[in-house]
């Protein structure tokens, strides 16, 4: 229906590649969403190339394979995932998250309500 459900954010630190952080945001947000019992999810992102990872069969053989791995055998629980591009502008509070994600090393989850007055 297109409502905000969840939004979260965790600490990252260390070196790590815009595609592998990416990837670990999404392991993060789908291990949540496991934990709450969501059944349908979208994923939405910027990032093209991983859509175009996650969406395919082959095995990857980038440097960030085993967590295009890790993502893909977190789809088996859920009945249905969607993998989906959104322009930046669409998904600026994704973006406002992972910058406090490198600020901090705290956890923080919202439901239903995002982080908007928070940040």
């Amino acid at each position: 229906m297109g409502d905000l459900m969840m939004a979260a954010y965790k600490g990252l630190h260390g070196m790590f590649s815009p595609k592998a952080t990416e990837l670990y945001a999404t392991i993060l947000g789908l291990q949540i969403a496991r934990q709450l019992g969501h059944r349908y999810v979208i994923l939405e992102m910027d990032a093209n190339e991983i859509i175009m990872n996650l969406q395919s069969f082959e095995e990857s053989r980038s440097v960030e394979g085993a967590l295009v791995d890790e993502v893909r055998g977190l789809f088996n629980h859920f009945a249905h995932i969607s993998c989906q591009f959104a322009p930046r502008e669409c998904i600026q509070v994704a973006h406002l998250l992972a910058k406090q994600a490198f600020l901090t090393q705290d956890f923080q989850v919202w439901l239903e309500d995002g982080p908007f007055m928070d940040l």
